[in-house]
């Protein structure tokens, strides 16, 4: 019966009365601590954050599975890449898609030289350094022409490579210490 009374009292005596001021800065000070552990960051924010390290493939079976995932994964990525960096005017998505493929099945071969037992810890270090280049990407670290010459134009790939085919006679003088005017 006494619990029955006390809770009649709880509702029928006053309720006290909280200073405006006080409420509203307690209410401040709590919406402002919510929003410190859930503020929301920023694409480079996000990106900047330090990467979890994968554990290394088991086998190569399972890095090459990897290799496979990151390259649908880029492949998802390419219609943003190419609004973001404006190359629909130069490339199609077909074409990048064909040179990226082209990149990774050369680097593949790099990897297939190596002996077996070691092959998998080599495919899975080429596949950070892509994941690399393509976070680089994806945050904006790199300009529209290093896309252009690093996966739209292969001639410009091949001549970065330093192969002797690609240089006009002009740059083959020039570069021989050779003097040749334009005229």
């Amino acid at each position: 019966f006494d619990s029955i009374q006390r809770a009649r009292d709880m509702f029928t005596r006053p309720a006290r009365r909280v200073a405006p001021r006080a409420f509203a800065a307690s209410t401040r000070a709590l919406h402002a601590s919510r929003a410190a552990h859930t503020a929301p960051m920023g694409q480079s924010e996000i990106l900047s954050q330090p990467r979890p390290l994968q554990t290394p493939s088991q086998d190569i079976r399972e890095a090459e599975r990897r290799g496979r995932d990151f390259f649908r994964r880029i492949c998802r990525a390419i219609p943003q890449v190419m609004e973001d960096y404006q190359l629909k005017e130069i490339t199609t998505q077909d074409h990048l898609r064909r040179s990226i493929g082209e990149l990774l099945r050369a680097n593949m071969g790099e990897v297939a030289r190596h002996p077996a037992e070691v092959r998998p810890g080599v495919l899975d270090q080429a596949l950070m350094r892509a994941e690399e280049e393509y976070i680089a990407v994806v945050s904006h670290h790199f300009q529209r022409h290093h896309l252009i010459t690093n996966f739209v134009n292969s001639a410009c790939r091949e001549s970065k490579d330093g192969s002797k085919a690609a240089q006009s006679s002009f740059l083959k003088d020039f570069l021989g210490g050779g003097v040749r005017e334009l005229n």
